[in-house]
C-alpha cells in the first residue's frame, strides 16, 4: 500500500513540474494552450453538376445542412494551422475531413467551428457526415436526396421537411434523435443515451430504437414499424386502422395500452398485412391509431 502511494505521488510531481515547464515556455500565458486562436472563415461555392454525393467527416464540430437561394453548393468552415481541413471536390463529389492538431494540456480545448453546407433545390444525392463531438441538423424543404447517412458520438441530430427515395440512416451514442416532416424509403434512428422523437414521418419501414431513453412518434405512416428503449416509455400515434397490423408488444416492468385498451405482453392480429412492434424492458408502451386525412 505505501509502495503505491509513492508512486502515485511521483507521478503526480513530475506531472505537476512537467506543466510549470509547459506554462514556462509559453511565458505563463494560457492563451497560447487554446486550439485555434486565429481562425479563418473559408467560403466554398461548387456548381451542381452531376455531383451527387457530400461526405463530411469532423473531429469536433456541429454540421448543418439547408437549401441555397441560387443553383449552386455553399460551404463554410473554418481553418487554422491548429485545425486542419481536407476539402476535395470533383465533378461528382464532395468530400471534407476535418481534424484539430493534439495538443500537449490541451487535450480537450477547442472551439467548435460549424460546417454548414447549403444545397440547391436541384441536389438529387446523398448526404453522409459524422462527428465526434457536436450537432448535426437539416433543415431541407424542396430538395429530394437519395440516401442520408448521419452520426454523432455526442451531440443531437435533427432532421426537419426532408424527402429522401432511399433510406435514413442516423446515430448518436449520446444525444436527442428527431423527426419533423420527414419522408424516405426506410427510416432508422439509434441512440444509446437519448429520445427519439418524431412528428409526421412517412416511410416503407420505420425503426427507432434507444438503450436509455424515451421514444415519442406521432402521425406515423408506415406499414412496418419497430419502437424499442431498453428504459423508457415508448408512445407511437399511427396514421391507419389498428385491424391492418400485427401487433408485438412487450413490457418487463410497466404498463401497455394499446387502441385505448390497457393489456399486458401478446400479440395482436397475427395474421394481419401490416406490422408493429413496441418494446421496452422498464416502461410503458402505448399505441394510438388515427384515421388518414381526407383527400
Amino acid at each position: 500500500m505505501k509502495t503505491a502511494f509513492k508512486v502515485f505521488i511521483a507521478i503526480l510531481i513530475v506531472g505537476l513540474v512537467l506543466g510549470i515547464i509547459g506554462l514556462a515556455i509559453t511565458g505563463f500565458d494560457l492563451n497560447k494552450f487554446k486550439s485555434d486562436p486565429n481562425s479563418t472563415k473559408v467560403e466554398k461555392q461548387e456548381t451542381l453538376g452531376s455531383k451527387s454525393q457530400i461526405t463530411i467527416d469532423a473531429e469536433n464540430n456541429e454540421i448543418s445542412f439547408s437549401v441555397s437561394s441560387d443553383d449552386d453548393i455553399h460551404i463554410t468552415y473554418y481553418e487554422s494551422d491548429d485545425y486542419i481541413v481536407s476539402y476535395q471536390a470533383d465533378e461528382e463529389k464532395i468530400d471534407i475531413s476535418a481534424q484539430y492538431k493534439k495538443r500537449w494540456l490541451t487535450w480537450g480545448v477547442t472551439k467548435n467551428h460549424p460546417i454548414t453546407v447549403s444545397l440547391p433545390s436541384a441536389f438529387n444525392g446523398s448526404l453522409d457526415a459524422q462527428t465526434n463531438n457536436g450537432k448535426i441538423s437539416i433543415n431541407s424543404s424542396g430538395v429530394v436526396f437519395s440516401g442520408i447517412t448521419f452520426t454523432t458520438n455526442n451531440g443531437k441530430i435533427s432532421l426537419d421537411n426532408v424527402v429522401c427515395e432511399g433510406n435514413i440512416d442516423v446515430q448518436s451514442d449520446n444525444g436527442e434523435i428527431s423527426f419533423k416532416n420527414v419522408e424516405g424509403k426506410n427510416l432508422m434512428a439509434d441512440v444509446n443515451n437519448g429520445k427519439v422523437k418524431g412528428r409526421n414521418i412517412k416511410g416503407d419501414s420505420i425503426v427507432f430504437g434507444t438503450d436509455n431513453g424515451e421514444i415519442d412518434a406521432t402521425d406515423i405512416l408506415s406499414p412496418h414499424i419497430e419502437l424499442s428503449s431498453s428504459n423508457g416509455n415508448i408512445k407511437g400515434t399511427i396514421i391507419g386502422n389498428s385491424d391492418d397490423y400485427k401487433a408485438v408488444l412487450s413490457v418487463s416492468l410497466g404498463n401497455i395500452k394499446y387502441n385505448a385498451q390497457s393489456m399486458g405482453s401478446q400479440t395482436i392480429n397475427p395474421s394481419a398485412p401490416k406490422y408493429i412492434k413496441a418494446k421496452t424492458s422498464m416502461g410503458s408502451v402505448d399505441i394510438s391509431f388515427k384515421e388518414p386525412p381526407l383527400g
